[in-house]
């Protein structure tokens, strides 16, 4: 009777395989399993946020670090990184070379919720008035190459800005 060789699970971002596994001293059958979470090729790294990336991040506000009970349900929100006129906003310097399963939660009040978005045109929150300080949870949904037509159209309203900015 051939020997069975025990074969350990190697963890790497690839799908599950089932097949026969040959070796020296033997054949045996054998489960791979690979982190079939998603399907990506071995080859092809994982982009990580950075200049000209489009990114797509789900958007949460809650009262403390692990709550969302601040908005009705996540907010999906999508932008190109880096091209605002006066340079990176608070919250790019936040996102710079993360990447997609990354989250932050970041504790702010109210009235600085401009000033970390700056020149990114997100949607309102639909924050309470007496909301005061919260968490808001940032969780990037995913990180891209952008299309050229997306590209020029932040560029040119980036542009539009001029020497400051509105937030479009």
């Amino acid at each position: 009777m051939p020997s069975a060789r025990r074969v350990k699970a190697i963890s790497c971002s690839w799908r599950v395989v089932i097949g026969n596994v040959r070796s020296y001293n033997g054949s045996s059958n054998a489960l791979w399993i690979f982190n079939a979470e998603e399907e990506i090729v071995m080859n092809e790294k994982q982009q990580r946020i950075g200049p000209l990336k489009k990114v797509s991040l789900v958007l949460e506000a809650g009262t403390g670090p692990d709550h969302a009970d601040l908005t009705a349900q996540p907010i999906p929100f999508e932008f190109i990184f880096g091209v605002g006129s006066q340079g990176l906003c608070p919250l790019e310097f936040q996102l710079a070379d993360k990447e997609k399963g990354d989250s932050l939660s970041l504790h702010i009040r109210s009235d600085e919720l401009a000033s970390l978005f700056q020149h990114l045109p997100v949607h309102p929150l639909g924050l309470p008035e007496s909301a005061g300080a919260f968490y808001l949870k940032v969780k990037i949904a995913g990180v891209s190459d952008a299309d050229p037509k997306e590209l020029i159209k932040a560029l040119a309203e980036a542009g539009a800005c001029g020497d400051h900015c509105c937030g479009h």
